[in-house]
């Protein structure tokens, strides 16, 4: 088990790297083994890493060669074996034993279809340093945890509600509905949190910004005029500086298999 939270403030406000610490602070006992931090101006975030797979070699935010992208992730993925001879078969050059570099170099060469490719529990964080844009995708069944609130215009995200809590200036206010959820089935349903700003990245809702080549359907194309305002392409709920669009992933195994979608947004300026 590790843990992984990020704040992009977005605007210019510089993330201090103390804040993405403490965020991290809040979630030692998922990864005691090792710590990382990564800030970009007002980009930042971190991992706590629970040491398994390439234990010497596995160090997070782990970055490409060429330094344009930067990676955390929680979890594990079962192909990499597969995923590693496919990648360096088509050139790529791995660095490390450890599968968090499957998922690097596959976004290198595959972009945002890289998460359709992984067959395993995750919950990742690609910073692209040269679009400024931040990816999250979570696997296809939801093992792995992802919690994200929407807030003074920037996004924060964790792999537990508690490391949210650094962030400054954020509201967490109790939601009755969830109250009434959690005392009738024991449980909140998601997407909702006991919290009426965070939200959990949902198993079951692809997402990915405009203009990435992304497939979608026709519902959601139209769904995505209905909404476009300014140039930015957004739900319902949320705020006009996220841009999303819903696309659908297919979860590959040895066999044929029934679709299913692997959640992931991305935020850019």
């Amino acid at each position: 088990m590790c843990g992984i939270a990020g704040w992009y403030s977005r605007g210019g406000r510089a993330v201090d790297e103390r804040v993405v610490r403490a965020m991290c602070g809040t979630i030692v006992h998922r990864g005691p083994d090792d710590e990382g931090v990564f800030t970009d101006l007002d980009f930042g975030f971190g991992m706590r890493r629970l040491s398994i797979v390439d234990v010497a070699g596995g160090h997070q935010p782990m970055t490409s060669e060429d330094g344009r992208f930067v990676l955390t992730y929680n979890g594990e993925i079962y192909n990499h074996p597969a995923l590693r001879a496919e990648l360096e078969s088509l050139g790529h050059r791995y660095r490390t034993h450890c599968d968090t570099e499957s998922i690097l170099l596959g976004f290198q060469h595959w972009g945002p279809g890289v998460w359709s490719r992984l067959e395993g529990m995750f919950a990742a964080a690609l910073w692209d340093t040269r679009e400024r844009t931040l990816h999250l995708a979570r696997d296809p069944l939801g093992i792995k945890p992802l919690f994200i609130t929407l807030q003074n215009g920037g996004v924060a995200y964790a792999s537990e509600l508690k490391a949210l809590v650094p962030v400054p200036g954020l509201r967490f206010t109790p939601d009755a509905r969830a109250m009434d959820q959690y005392f009738a089935f024991g449980h909140v349903l998601a997407p909702h949190t006991i919290y009426s700003e965070v939200t959990k990245l949902g198993p079951r809702a692809s997402r990915a910004p405009p203009g990435t080549g992304a497939s979608s359907t026709r519902r959601d194309r139209r769904r995505r005029r209905r909404r476009r305002r300014n140039g930015w392409s957004v739900s319902a709920t949320r705020s006009p500086a996220v841009s999303s669009a819903i696309s659908r992933a297919t979860c590959r195994s040895g066999r044929s298999s029934p679709a299913a979608s692997t959640p992931r947004r991305s935020w850019r300026r």
